[in-house]
This record gives C-alpha cells, sequence and structure tokens, in this order.
C-alpha cells in the first residue's frame, strides 16, 4: 500500500520523536514552570521574595510590603489586620498560597479544599522560620538560604549576657513575652536574659503572659522595653500609670522603645536583623 507522502512525514516525524523520548536525547535541563504564589503575611513574602522573587502575585497590604517598591506591582489581598479577600485570591489562580497558623486557618482551609496547594506556617522561633525557608522553597523546587546569612545581627550567643530585661508589649494589659513567642526565642538566641521567660501563659496571646503592676515592682527590672505598634510617643503613656515611677528600669533611666515589627512580629529579615541590633546594644 502506497502512503500519501504527507502521513508519511508524519508518522517518520512521530517515529523520530519518539526514539529520542526514549533514548534520553531531549535535554532534561529545562527551567521549571514558574509558579504563581500568594503570600497572606509580610514574612512569607520576603521569603519568597529572596527565594524566587518574579513568583509573587498577591501580598498582604501592611507598612512594611507598600513601603517597599518590590511589591509596587503586585496585588494587595488584605488591608491591615483584616481577613485575606477570598475571592481576589481566587482570581489570582494561585500555585501556592502561604498564611500563618492561626489568623489564616479558616482561608487556607478553604483553598486547600478546592485544591490549592497551601503552606501554613507557625514563627515562635528560629528554627521555624528556617522550617518556612525550607517548606518554600522545597515547593517551588529550588535550593534554600540559610536565616543566618540573611539576619547577620543576629548571631548566635550561648550564653547570657547583660542584664536582665522586661518586655512590654501592651499597656491595656500590661503583658510581656515567655519562651514560647518569638520575641522570647529571639533574646534567647541572642543571650539576653527574658524576667518573664518561666512565667505561665495567661490571657488571649499565645505566648505572653498577663503581669500586674505590683509584678513588675517586685521584679526590679534593671531595663525596660517598650514595644511601640506605630508612630507616636508611645513611652509616654506609660508615664500617666500611677506606678510608673516606682520601676527600678524607671528610676535608673533604662527605658527604652522598640518597633513591633522584628522584635513582636518578625515581619521581614530586614526588620528582625534591625531588632538584634537594637537588642544587643541596650544589652550591653
Amino acid at each position: 500500500m502506497n502512503l500519501p507522502n504527507r502521513t508519511f512525514s508524519q508518522i517518520c516525524s512521530f517515529l523520530s520523536c519518539f526514539s529520542l523520548l526514549l533514548c534520553g536525547s531531549i535535554p532534561s535541563n529545562a527551567s521549571p514552570i514558574k509558579k504563581r504564589i500568594v503570600t497572606l503575611t509580610t514574612m512569607s513574602s520576603d521569603v519568597v521574595s529572596l527565594i524566587t522573587s518574579d513568583s509573587i502575585v498577591g501580598v498582604p497590604g501592611s507598612s512594611l510590603i507598600n513601603g517597599n517598591r518590590v511589591y509596587d506591582d503586585v496585588v494587595r489581598i488584605s488591608q491591615g489586620r483584616n481577613q485575606p479577600d477570598f475571592e481576589k485570591i481566587i482570581s489570582l489562580r494561585p500555585d501556592l498560597v502561604v498564611g500563618s497558623s492561626g489568623f489564616h486557618d479558616n482561608v487556607l482551609s478553604k483553598l486547600s479544599s478546592l485544591g490549592f496547594d497551601t503552606i501554613t506556617y507557625q514563627l515562635n522561633s528560629f528554627d521555624q522560620l528556617q522550617g518556612l525557608v525550607d517548606d518554600i522553597a522545597s515547593k517551588v523546587g529550588v535550593d534554600s538560604k540559610s536565616v543566618d546569612s540573611l539576619i547577620p545581627s543576629c548571631r548566635y550567643t550561648n550564653s547570657e549576657q547583660g542584664e536582665p530585661v522586661l518586655i512590654l508589649a501592651s499597656l491595656k494589659p500590661l503583658i510581656s513575652p515567655t519562651s514560647n513567642s518569638w520575641s522570647g526565642s529571639l533574646l534567647r538566641h541572642l543571650g539576653i536574659l527574658n524576667l518573664t521567660s518561666t512565667l505561665n501563659e495567661s490571657g488571649r496571646f499565645s505566648g505572653y503572659t498577663t503581669i500586674s503592676p505590683e509584678w513588675i515592682i517586685t521584679a526590679k527590672p534593671p531595663k525596660l522595653i517598650l514595644v511601640a505598634f506605630q508612630d507616636g510617643d508611645f513611652a509616654n503613656q506609660f508615664k500617666d500609670l500611677n506606678f510608673w515611677k516606682n520601676v527600678e528600669a524607671v528610676k535608673q533611666d533604662k527605658v527604652s522603645t522598640m518597633p513591633y515589627y522584628g522584635l513582636i512580629n518578625p515581619g521581614s529579615f530586614a526588620s528582625i536583623n534591625a531588632a538584634c541590633k537594637i537588642l544587643r546594644s541596650t544589652s550591653s
């Protein structure tokens, strides 16, 4: 039987390609398909931007994000402490969505039930931060990075140095971090003694304990760190408290203020590194 020239040519072409596949002659080093990633936190945004900068298609709207030109053309899927916009995330057709345990459980559960790939993480220690970097790198198929190389000011110190520190993360109620919080882990990593590290957690914030004015006076903290959640003279709000002048650190004029990002909420590698610089200078 004589085949038409066109049909014969198509068959030969198919057999040739099939032969190449069997023999492994087609190059196997082609670049992996770029993933579309939506990040629900500033920290996960920073991790993704360092690992695969052109993969982010959606980020939260926060001061750290909005002040970074890297994200100028990236869609905002939330604003402030509001929950992410579920429909907007869906419209971005993400291959991966990364969010934090607790606050994003609901939206991540819905996305997972629809077949979207997700990463849920908790961040209360340096080990968990490295784990987040490793997990995201694994998902996108690239080499991971060492957290230590990204925050050089946070080098590990294996012995406690300097005077103990009391961190007040809120005014009403008065709360302070235990060892089970990010800030508690940060102090421990830097070898700084945290006066509330061994207290039992209490109140509605996991990793924190509620303390009384009497406890603060009795503990006689040699150094105080107040957490500023926004711009303004945060320290003056404490000065109006009746017991404030009786606190040891206040008497010795050893009260300092630190930003929320880096100390309480990791925020980004830059904010963590900046927090470590301040803590080292405070403890020296």
